[in-house]
C-alpha cells in the first residue's frame, strides 16, 4: 500500500452507504441484501463509523456504536479489514484512532 493512510468518518461522505454496502458484500457476513442494507443504514445513522478508503474503495472499517447516552454504554460494532489488506496494522490504526477521538467521552 503506497499511498498515505487517511482515516475518514463515513458519515461525511455522500456515497457512504454505497461504500459500506460494497464492503459488506465483500466480507460476506450478511445473509441477505436487505439485512445488509438495514444494518448499514442503522450504523450510519446511529453509530460513529470510520474507515480507510483507498482508490474509491472502503478497505478497513470500524464502528463505535453507543445506544445508551445516559450510561454511555458503547459497543465496538464492527472491525473489519478486507483480506488483501490485512497484516498491515490497519485494524489497529482505525481502532486506536477512533478510541482516541472519543477519549473525553469515555473518561
Amino acid at each position: 500500500m503506497s499511498e498515505e493512510i487517511k482515516i475518514i468518518e463515513l458519515k461525511e461522505l455522500d456515497n457512504a452507504l454505497d461504500l459500506l454496502m460494497d464492503f459488506n458484500r465483500e466480507i460476506k457476513i450478511y445473509k441477505t441484501e436487505e439485512e445488509m442494507k438495514q444494518t448499514s443504514e442503522k450504523f450510519l445513522k446511529l453509530g460513529n463509523p470510520i474507515g480507510i478508503v483507498q482508490e474509491g474503495k472502503l478497505i478497513a472499517y470500524f464502528n463505535l456504536y453507543c445506544n445508551n447516552y445516559e450510561t454511555l454504554e458503547a459497543y465496538f460494532g464492527n472491525l473489519y479489514v478486507l483480506k488483501e489488506y490485512r497484516k498491515q496494522g490497519l485494524a489497529k490504526t482505525v481502532s486506536y484512532t477512533h478510541l482516541r477521538a472519543h477519549e473525553t467521552v469515555l473518561d
